[in-house]
């Protein structure tokens, strides 16, 4: 196997776990945001938070991840944009 087929099957690596992590957030996003808002009207404030803490979380962690290489691509090719955090 030469260099550059070795460079390829690094970067398409790269790039299926790239994506792996923008679907897996995206799915953790979904879920906590679901909880959150049932949460967030159902239940007293110190479980509201620490919904909303997670949900928070796992936004960041997306939005960091559509900030840098090569989530940067696939994020702008796929068209996801940055999330809102929810306010306490």
């Amino acid at each position: 196997m030469g260099a550059l087929q070795i460079f390829l099957v690094i970067v398409l690596f790269v790039i299926v776990f790239t994506i792996t992590v923008f679907i897996m957030a995206y799915l953790q996003i979904s879920r906590a945001k679901s909880r959150a808002l049932y949460i967030k009207e159902e239940l007293d404030k110190v479980e509201t938070d620490e919904i909303i803490d997670n949900y928070n979380y796992a936004v960041s962690f997306y939005n960091t991840s559509i900030k840098m290489i090569p989530g940067r691509f696939i994020a702008n090719f796929k068209g996801y944009e940055p999330m809102e955090l929810f306010e306490k």
